[in-house]
């Protein structure tokens, strides 16, 4: 109910939208104060930099440098360019974008153009960012409290954040991250903390045998070769339920667990589009197919993804069942653990794909 009347209030702030701009004169003029409105607020902030900068102890001619980057070319992305000091070194290194209104409720309105130089921005910093969390998450004393109350949930890798650009950079940054992690160097050595700290951090929904054995796979496909290593990271799948009989806990167990592995499932089949096994390359058509790929509806080209990804699968499947495969496990418990986790996995994403 409160959400509701604070939601009504905003929007009695918000205009609506209209659907007649008046007439050409108005349009203009209207044009021309919101230009009039913007240089204002761009000279404003040089005024604000210029005396932020100065309270730092930079000298004037360094702040006269500061300029309207929005006068010379206004496919910039931003408006001022400036220095954050006080160390000031010869390329600017601080980008202002400036949004002005004269409504009592601001409402901004943002180009492509300016979306993109924004996210472009954001990559820049969690390149940084990521690097230093992962690396240091486990020697921190409240890295639960990080990951529950501090690491955005946002951010994190689960189908409910599939239109959530910032997630799928958490994605990318942990896969360089963790490239050279994935397996033990030593099959006597302990779990990389780090790496299994994060991993239960930023994938906390995903059931754990099966995204175990798909990061095995996901750097080579090779099943052979995933075998042949140990993986250097755990995963939990801890969960609490509220008290019952054990026919209810074993059942609420049982529906947990399912949740999880479509979860999974999920998670790689959108978030792990550019796998091997699910990206087309031109070697995986036909000539036909790859002469006339342009000229194809969108469903035609979507039955050929799938009979592709289908493809792709399948040898997996060969190979996870052959008898290489088998004598590499027969004498390793966790090994045969492993190659039917594979089994599992493959299956259920062949399922997925057939749908």
């Amino acid at each position: 109910k409160g959400q509701h009347q604070i939601a009504s209030k905003i929007g009695h702030k918000i205009p609506k939208t209209r659907t007649n701009f008046g007439t050409e004169d108005e349009l203009y003029e209207r044009l021309k104060n919101q230009r009039e409105n913007g240089k204002e607020a761009e000279i404003r902030t040089i005024e604000f930099e210029k005396k932020r900068l100065r309270e730092l102890g930079v000298k004037e001619q360094i702040l006269d440098r500061i300029t309207r980057i929005s006068e010379t070319n206004v496919g910039a992305g931003y408006d001022i360019n400036s220095f954050d000091g006080p160390t000031i070194g010869i390329n600017f290194d601080r980008f202002i974008e400036v949004k002005a209104t004269t409504l009592d409720y601001p409402v901004f309105f943002w180009s492509e153009n300016e979306k993109e130089k924004y996210f472009d921005f954001i990559k820049g910093l969690f390149a940084s960012f990521c690097p230093t969390l992962f690396n240091e998450i486990d020697n921190s004393p409240s890295k639960y409290d990080i990951w529950e109350h501090y690491f955005p949930k946002e951010w994190k890798i689960s189908m409910k954040n599939i239109d959530d650009r910032n997630s799928r950079i958490i994605l990318v940054e942990f896969l360089h991250w963790s490239r050279e992690r994935i397996f033990k160097k030593d099959d006597n050595a302990v779990f990389y903390k780090d790496l299994t700290e994060v991993i239960n951090g930023i994938f906390p929904n995903v059931q754990s045998s099966l995204f175990t054995v798909f990061l095995m796979a996901f750097p080579s496909t090779e099943i052979k070769y995933a075998l042949e290593k140990e993986p250097n990271f755990y995963i939990s799948n801890f969960s609490m339920f509220q008290s019952g009989s054990d026919d209810e806990l074993a059942e609420m167990m049982r529906e947990k667990e399912n949740s999880r592995k479509e979860e999974t499932i999920q998670i790689i089949v959108n978030f792990f589009k550019f796998w091997s096994i699910l990206k087309i390359y031109t070697e995986d058509l036909t000539e036909e197919e790859s002469q006339n790929w342009k000229s194809f509806t969108e469903e035609e080209s979507k039955s050929i993804v799938k009979k592709v990804r289908k493809e792709k699968l399948g040898k997996m499947r060969t190979e996870v069942e052959s008898t290489e495969i088998k004598e590499i496990c027969k004498d390793s418990e966790k090994k045969e653990r492993y190659r039917k986790d594979f089994l599992e996995l493959v299956g259920l994403l062949l399922l997925e794909i057939e749908k």
